[in-house]
């Protein structure tokens, strides 16, 4: 697998899981009625956000410089 496709391949899953996040949580009542799920998994998917940024700054950006 060449790098390109491990980019790929990644961000279709944070893509997913995000997308599961957010209609688990598109209501203040649905936030509400879980809130500590509600915080444990938007911290998860943060930090995967702020990963996959780091990721792309540090390897994929080079290569297009």
């Amino acid at each position: 697998m060449n790098q390109a496709e491990e980019y790929q391949r990644e961000m279709g899953n944070l893509l997913a899981r995000f997308t599961e996040f957010k209609v688990k949580y598109n209501t203040k009542i649905k936030i509400l009625s879980e809130k500590e799920s509600f915080f444990s998994e938007a911290e998860k998917i943060m930090k995967s956000i702020d990963v996959r940024m780091q990721k792309e700054e540090s390897g994929l950006y080079r290569l297009v410089r």
